[in-house]
């Protein structure tokens, strides 16, 4: 009976061995932990970001100036075909 109480009274000092190696890593790294006001903090910058997202009418309106963009360089470039075109033939037709 003496030796099973021995053995129990190791068994437990390992134990309470492990449980304050436990309790100081715990203590060592609850700092780090995320608090409540932590993830507050961060819903709120996610919030602001997502506020910035382009939503689809973003897009559809940017599509439509790109479109009319499109049309007007090209009608720009015509033009300017067009007009050095007809410099060109003056030059020509003004040559000796």
């Amino acid at each position: 009976m003496d030796e099973q109480i021995t053995q129990l009274d190791r068994r437990l000092t390992s134990v309470e061995k492990e449980v304050a190696a436990l309790a100081a890593d715990t203590a060592s790294i609850r700092p780090h932990y995320a608090t409540k006001e932590d993830f507050a903090k961060l819903e709120a910058k996610v919030s602001i970001i997502q506020s910035n997202y382009a939503t689809k009418e973003d897009i559809a309106d940017l599509k439509l100036y790109l479109a009319k963009l499109e049309t007007r360089m090209t009608l720009w470039a015509i033009a300017a075909f067009i007009s050095i075109s007809g410099v060109v033939v003056a030059a020509i037709k003004l040559w000796p």
